[in-house]
């Protein structure tokens, strides 16, 4: 498995949780972090995830089998069988394992509602700027039976949007930061934050500066 450390969890409304896996001040690796899936921390109809991440296969352009698996958020009781019948929220990175594989090497963030449709967007690591940290903002809302997702990397330095027809969202009962679908994190996390809105340009750009 990766490492992921989180020193705590912030949430819109201004408070703030120590996590129970390190002394506080003190940061030690564990593998995942799981949420409340009581619609306290997470509103799939609309918001906004930040986080700071520091993947050095990202800038290396290694060849790996590891991943950065940063956010789940999970239907364990599908309406279907196959591809993402448990996903309703995903936002992870795919490394080039082969040199083969045009599908790898991709930041992704997408949602599949519960008739299998998705909306999403990525991004090419080969266009990552190279530096220790990046920050990440992954924004989503649904709108007039539609969703849109955006992507944008290091303040704008690259970004991506889809909007796509979308129905309800799936009503997720598992959130994990660290892990996706048994695919753990092979890098650290900081300044983990999930807000109940879309993140302006303005306010994005605040953050990373």
């Amino acid at each position: 498995s990766g490492e992921i450390r989180l020193d705590n969890v912030q949430l819109e409304e201004g408070v703030s949780f120590a996590n129970s896996f390190a002394t506080p001040g003190v940061a030690r690796g564990v593998d995942r972090m799981t949420l409340p899936a009581d619609g306290r921390c997470l509103d799939l109809r609309q918001g906004a995830i930040s986080c700071w991440i520091r993947v050095p296969w990202i800038d290396d352009r290694e060849f790996t089998v590891s991943g950065a698996a940063l956010f789940g958020a999970q239907w364990t009781r599908p309406d279907y069988e196959g591809w993402g019948e448990t996903s309703a929220m995903i936002l992870n990175a795919w490394p080039r394992k082969s040199a083969a594989d045009p599908g790898q090497g991709l930041l992704h963030f997408y949602g599949i509602d519960r008739q299998k449709r998705v909306a999403g967007v990525s991004l090419p690591l080969a266009e990552v700027p190279r530096r220790e940290w990046h920050h990440l903002v992954a924004n989503w809302r649904i709108e007039n039976e539609q969703l849109t997702v955006a992507l944008v990397l290091d303040g704008g330095a690259l970004r991506a949007t889809q909007t796509k027809p979308f129905g309800p969202p799936k009503p997720a009962d598992e959130i994990t930061v660290g892990t996706v679908c048994g695919s753990y994190l092979d890098g650290r996390l900081d300044d983990f934050a999930i807000f109940r809105r879309p993140l302006t340009d303005q306010e994005i750009q605040a953050i990373w500066n």
